[in-house]
């Protein structure tokens, strides 16, 4: 099956990531790091890791149908 990407749509999937790098490197290069401040940094990365694989996901472009089948 044929599959094509649409490029802006991917450039635009990279930005989350980005911004969650940087916000996770900034606390972690802090000289106390405290849990408040290690769990943020942690749903910050996730937020961002998740946000470029749905956008990401998104930019995808395919003939393909979603189909969910019953088994009884």
């Amino acid at each position: 099956m044929p599959i094509a990407y649409d490029v802006w749509t991917v450039i635009f999937s990279i930005l989350p990531a980005i911004v969650a790098s940087g916000g996770a490197l900034f606390l972690a290069s802090r000289r106390v790091l405290d849990v408040q401040q290690l769990l943020i940094g942690g749903v910050l990365m996730g937020l961002g890791i998740a946000s470029m694989h749905y956008i990401g996901m998104a930019a995808m472009r395919m003939d393909a149908n979603t189909e969910y089948v019953s088994v009884v």
